[in-house]
């Protein structure tokens, strides 16, 4: 998760980007080096209250890479002003 603010003639907007991966996928890519080495994720979807919020709409659909060496996805995601 990344959030910054940005204020524009004294009118600020706080955008974060983020996106949310299903648990079974996160946990094998943690069993992986480099991540292994810093043990599972501290914050599963269910406890996160961004997921909670409104997150869950920024699942990331993976599948296996062909190479079978990784995964691949795609997102779209709208950006509202207001």
């Amino acid at each position: 998760m990344n959030g910054s603010e940005r204020c524009v003639n004294d009118r600020c907007f706080d955008r974060r980007v983020g996106f949310f991966f299903n648990e079974s996928i996160s946990n094998a890519v943690y069993k992986r080096t480099p991540y292994s080495s810093h043990g599972l994720a501290d914050t599963p979807n269910a406890s996160d209250s961004i997921y909670r919020n409104g997150g869950s709409r920024s699942m990331l659909k993976l599948k296996r890479a062909v190479s079978g060496s990784g995964y691949v996805g795609a997102i779209t995601m709208g950006v509202s002003a207001t």
